[in-house]
This record gives C-alpha cells, structure tokens and sequence, in this order.
C-alpha cells in the first residue's frame, strides 16, 4: 500500500489529548494505523516529549521508531538560525523553525504541526520555502492536523 510520509512534532501528540485538537489528531492516528500515512519525526521531538505528562511520552514511545526518527543536524540548526535572522519565524518560533529546517534537511516535504501552522501564514511560508530554496533544501508543506486531513484525506 502506498502511502503517505508525514513529520509531525510534539504538539500533535499533545493535540491527541488536547480538547481543541483532539478530533484531527485523532483522525491523524486512525489514518496512520490504516496504513495511509507514515509518520516521522525526531530526537527534538524527543527531547520535547520528555518534559510533556506520561500520556503523551507513552504515546510517542507507542508511535515512534528508529527507523522513523531523524536527527538535528549542524545544518539544520544553522537553517533554523537562518529563518529567524530572516524574520521568516519569530523568535517564539524557534522550535518551529527546527523542526521545519530539519525537515527541509532530511527532505521530508510535509510537516504536520499545531505549534508551527500557528505561526506561519501565507506569506511567511512562502518565504520559508524560498529560502530553502536558496540553501539548497527541499520546499516543506507546513499543515496543521485539520488542514492535513481535508487536503489529503
């Protein structure tokens, strides 16, 4: 079956118990275990999850593998570095901006987030992608779970 490779990060898990996100996420899960899509993520992610309540490090644990798990690299946080000097992202999105960076990096083209979908509008994507783009690295889709699920399920 062929299906579709996702990067989500630490706000879809805490969206999986999360009253205002709880039905897309939940949709997220379902569509993952039917074998639709393949989530990926990373040792940020992780390390995020690690001071997040039980459930949802029980979660991660339950969804995540090595083969599935991507590391931070020097390039991708010097990319990061680069959206926020740009003022493509906040500095209140730095940990947006790795995640997207890291996907970028590992050519990982659609990016499931709460947090980050939050922080970027049109324009700033855009923006994100052209310099991407300009680095070298692949465009990233920065959705949020409900815009991920009426785009592509």
């Amino acid at each position: 079956m062929n299906h579709l490779s996702v990067y989500i990060d630490t706000s879809v898990y805490l969206g999986y118990f999360d009253t205002a996100f709880k039905t897309s996420t939940r949709v997220l899960w379902r569509l993952h275990s039917e074998g639709h899509i393949h989530f990926n993520s990373s040792d940020l992610t992780l390390e995020h999850a690690q001071s997040g309540p039980a459930c949802v490090r029980a979660l991660v644990e339950g969804t995540l593998s090595a083969t599935n798990m991507f590391k931070k690299t020097e390039a991708s946080e010097v990319l990061a570095r680069g959206y926020l000097e740009r003022g493509i992202l906040g500095f209140k999105g730095f940990q947006s901006a790795r995640h997207a960076a890291l996907c970028a990096v590992s050519s990982l083209d659609t990016f499931v987030s709460v947090d980050a979908s939050q922080k970027l509008n049109a324009e700033n994507n855009k923006a994100l992608n052209c310099f991407n783009q300009l680095q070298g690295y692949s465009h990233v889709r920065i959705l949020s779970p409900s815009e991920f699920i009426t785009q592509f399920a």
